[in-house]
């Protein structure tokens, strides 16, 4: 009886046909109902059940794995595709000598099983390579294996460790819905076509660190149960996280965006709905050094414990925007360079309400800052516009940056107190030719405001004459001085105020 196996296989090997590739076969297995020839015959049915398969002897084996090696060269010699579909193979298989000086041709191993370990260490593609819901029982290492063509791992399942460390994919890599149930190694990897893990599920650990992805990036809606490294990963276009759930750490220290960055979506850091439950003890969000060229986008992201943004350098406005950030939220020395794009104040006042509700002070009134900047720089400038009550409140803004960077310096408003004495001492020397008596009448405006106004009996020397019953230009310019004087002492009493009040 043929074997009756039966998978159809999809593009671009839709030409193989669903049935069994192995024409040749003349010896079949009963088992499970059906026939089966000695690639296809299951290690076990649906209910456990083992087959005479799981029991063969080192020599069965050997001659197994000899067989498919066997064929897959001369599949390479014929210039076909190698089609391994179906194929269980029921210890562990090493296909290491299939490196760049004899390559895998275009192979087919969907739906395989691999009960043993499947090592592809330095192997390489030299075309498509489908290995869509493929099953690995045991560790699956392909690291540094190279993979010219379309690299297609949707809805495989990895029980053991998965090593794609220093991998290299030419064209697209599909890891869409596949199952991590080990620790996931993509570290150093090189992404050179679009690279997708939507609904991707890792349930240990997943570096990717210093991995790089020249094209699109798509974790969209994966789930990261374990601790999520990225740190040192360089994304050249657009990154999407949108929906991904981390459960562990999420670490993209010193990681590069340089386009857009979505990490928006109904994402939850929470481990479980025990609150005293070990998992929800680990979610911190490390995106400390990252470099954000395009939109950083956080959407109703949920972090229920430490983020930090500490010396991160954001490009665009990042929104934050029905965010949930807690106490442990650091973004010392960040960078925001961007106040001039049309959702940039909207973007900072989001995370100057955030600051506020966390009670963070300091940044509070940073985002403030960039808040009063951003409205200033995207406000019409015509003539017409300045000249009417908004060019008054944008003046206003500027005059409160220049003089007290929005109420966060106290030292900018000291400077300026002692620059205008010192240029009004200079014009009330040149008006009396004394600059002596000039110092002592600049200072009286500084300490008596408006004195200027009451009248002083007028010493004997003309100087003194002068300053003691000023002309109406003096009087003038001392009313200036007062004014100036006492709106910085105001600004200098506000930010210390701000700098030091509780609430």
């Amino acid at each position: 009886m043929p074997c009756k196996f039966h998978r159809e296989r999809p593009w671009p090997f839709e030409n193989l046909g669903p049935g069994c590739q192995f024409e040749g076969e003349t010896d079949f297995f009963g088992f499970a109902d059906k026939s089966w020839c000695r690639f296809h015959l299951p290690m076990e049915d649906d209910e456990g059940n083992r087959s005479e398969k799981a029991d063969w002897g080192e020599n069965e084996v050997t001659r197994f794995n000899a067989s498919v090696l066997a064929f897959i060269d001369e599949a390479r010699g014929d210039k076909k595709t190698a089609d391994l579909t179906g194929v269980a193979f029921p210890v562990n298989v090493s296909f290491a000598g299939f490196t760049k000086d004899k390559p895998f041709p275009r192979v087919c191993f969907i739906k395989a099983a691999f009960s043993g370990g499947a090592n592809f260490g330095e192997a390489a593609f030299s075309g498509a390579a489908d290995f869509s819901e493929a099953a690995f029982s045991r560790g699956a290492n392909f690291g540094e294996a190279a993979f010219s063509g379309a690299a297609d791992f949707s809805e495989a399942a990895f029980s053991g460790n998965a090593n794609f460390g220093k991998a290299a994919f030419s064209r697209a890599a599909n890891f869409v819905k596949g199952a991590f149930s080990g620790n996931a190694y993509f570290r150093e990897a090189a992404f050179s076509g679009n690279a997708y893990f939507c609904e991707a599920a890792f349930s240990r650990g997943a570096n990717f660190g210093e991995a790089a992805f020249s094209r699109a990036a798509n974790f969209d809606e994966a789930a990261f149960s374990g601790n999520a490294y990225f740190s040192k990963a360089a994304f050249s276009r657009a990154a999407n996280f949108g929906e991904a759930t981390f459960s562990g750490n999420a670490n993209f220290r010193e990681a590069a965006f340089s386009s857009d960055a979505y990490f928006s979506g109904a994402a939850d850091f929470s481990g479980g709905a025990d609150e005293e439950a070990p998992s929800r003890k680990f979610r911190i969000a490390d995106f400390a050094d990252v470099v954000f060229k395009g939109r950083a986008d956080f959407f109703n992201r949920r972090f229920l414990d430490t983020a930090r943004f500490t010396k991160t350098i954001f490009h665009v406005a990042p929104e934050f925007h029905n965010a949930e950030l807690r106490q442990d939220t650091d973004f010392t020395g960040a960078t925001f360079e961007d106040t001039s794009k049309e959702h940039a104040a909207r973007a900072y006042r989001t995370l100057k309400l955030a600051m506020g509700n966390i009670g963070a002070r300091n940044e509070e009134a940073m985002f403030y800052a960039l808040e009063q900047k951003s409205l200033r720089d995207s406000m019409d400038k015509s003539l017409r516009n300045l000249m009417s009550n908004k060019g008054f409140v944008w003046l206003l803004t500027l005059l409160y940056e220049r003089t007290a960077d929005y109420g966060r310096s106290v030292v900018l408003p000291l400077g300026w107190l002692v620059g205008v004495t010192v240029v009004f001492w200079f014009c009330y020397a040149l008006a009396a030719a004394a600059p002596g008596a000039a110092f002592d009448f600049a200072m009286a405006q500084l300490f008596r405001p408006f004195s200027v106004w009451i009248p002083l009996k007028a010493a004997g020397a003309p100087e003194a004459a002068v300053f003691a019953t000023p002309p109406l230009l003096l009087k003038f310019l001392a009313t200036l001085q007062s004014v100036i004087s006492l709106g910085l002492l105001t600004l200098f009493i506000l930010a210390v105020r701000r700098r030091f009040r509780l609430n």
